[in-house]
């Protein structure tokens, strides 16, 4: 099973709360045989952010975590339809979202997933170029080659 699959994206998806995505992010991971339990799962997710908010700014969101619900390591990408209220670092509502699941023993590669996703946004350029991208197989190429 791959990290990331086209399936794994989801466009204008309409939520209206950080709490209303963590159910859908959890849900879809159930779906997709990636969780044992959506439950436990979004409980590692609200664990998380209690810590410090996943959101990074400029529209960005990160939900991620390790826990022991995750069978396969796992990376969603959301773009909502409208912006939610997310709490982010700079006080801005978030648009896109990369959720990230991954198993407890995967902490190295939990850390440089992170990294390789905050690159796309270190560059203007590329990040402007990810927001046109308007279908999940162009999102999907443009991801995976900046994960390699």
């Amino acid at each position: 099973m791959n990290l990331f699959e086209i399936d794994h994206i989801h466009l204008d998806l309409e939520v209206s709360s950080k709490d209303e995505l963590f159910d859908f992010i959890a849900n879809t991971l159930k779906a997709l045989g990636r969780i044992t339990e959506s439950a436990d799962f979004k409980k590692a997710l609200e664990k998380r952010e209690s810590e410090i908010s996943t959101g990074l700014g400029e529209g960005i969101g990160m939900p991620h975590t390790l826990d022991t619900s995750v069978m396969f390591p796992t990376m969603l990408y959301i773009r909502l339809k409208n912006e939610i209220d997310y709490q982010a670092i700079d006080g801005l509502p978030v648009k896109e979202i990369y959720a990230i699941a991954m198993p407890n023993s995967y902490q190295k590669e939990h850390l440089v997933l992170i990294s390789k996703i905050a690159t796309i946004y270190f560059e203007e350029a590329s990040k402007q170029e990810i927001r046109a991208l308007d279908t999940k197989e162009s999102i999907h190429s443009f991801i995976s080659k900046n994960l390699k």
